[in-house]
């Protein structure tokens, strides 16, 4: 009769629940489901989900920047994220906005929709559970653990610049640009978000067409390469001499 009474109870608090609306919120993917590091008007939001979910948030425009979660790699702690997408993005009130990042600084609003959630059902106490005594256990000695002590293995050597699948997915976003503009805008915006090595920018200016935009790449990535001493090899990616003279005076007057 007890149980009776209390499936009655739960079954009533169940049909009692209403609809509510969930307010502004924002559902976010990448095209390949890549991991996110998610900054909504500055504010961080470090869910590192491939799909993330961001709700409570004000109607309007949002200054968005979506990155990639940091590749972690040993001998190098934390990793660095890689630059996806930068931009504003407008919330209608009360809807969910999906969006989702195509490409490179491409961002799709996929749909806008009401979203409402079915409030909690009134909570129903539990019947009181029934005591019974607890067995005797027999107490069993404990095994004996044998230690090991073996030599840690040698620190793997440092990794200088980004990893290589991570370059060369700069390197393909880079050359998919039409204009030599977009290639050099894009290329300062990975050279700004990675640490690259000397080798890896020279690559980088090696793709832009035009003298003045490989120049203008050397001189901006000075400030963010991770081995200066090898910068060499940047100037030999330039097409003239009066550039590579040009870089050479750059460097010589630069301060951090």
């Amino acid at each position: 009769m007890n149980r009776f009474y209390f499936s009655f109870a739960l079954f009533l608090a169940m049909i009692g629940s209403v609809r509510v609306n969930a307010g502004t919120s924002l559902l976010l993917n990448t095209n390949n489901n890549q991991p996110q590091l998610v900054y909504i008007d500055d504010v961080e939001y470090t869910t590192y989900g491939a799909v993330n979910l961001f709700e409570g948030l004000q109607p309007g425009n949002h200054k968005l920047r979506v990155m990639t979660k940091p590749v972690q790699n040993p001998g190098r702690p934390g990793g660095l994220p890689l630059f996806l997408y930068e931009g504003v993005i407008n919330l209608a009130a009360e809807r969910m906005t999906e969006a989702v990042i195509e490409s490179l600084n491409s961002l799709k609003i996929e749909r806008v929709v009401t979203v409402v959630t079915v409030a909690a059902p009134v909570p129903v106490p539990p019947p009181a559970p029934v005591v019974t005594p607890a067995p005797v256990v027999t107490p069993t000695p404990a095994p004996q653990v044998v230690i090991v002590e073996r030599p840690a293995p040698p620190p793997a050597p440092p990794i200088i610049g980004m990893q290589e699948n991570d370059f060369n997915a700069v390197k393909q976003s880079v050359s998919a640009q039409r204009t030599e503009s977009a290639r050099l805008t894009v290329a300062k915006q990975a050279v700004s978000a990675n640490r690259m090595s000397a080798a890896q920018i020279a690559e980088l200016v090696k793709l832009m067409n035009i003298e003045s935009s490989k120049l203008d790449l050397a001189k901006y990535a000075y400030r963010y390469c991770a081995d200066r001493n090898n910068y060499t090899t940047v100037s030999g990616a330039l097409g003239f001499d009066s550039s590579v003279k040009n870089l050479a005076k750059f460097i010589s007057t630069y301060q951090d």
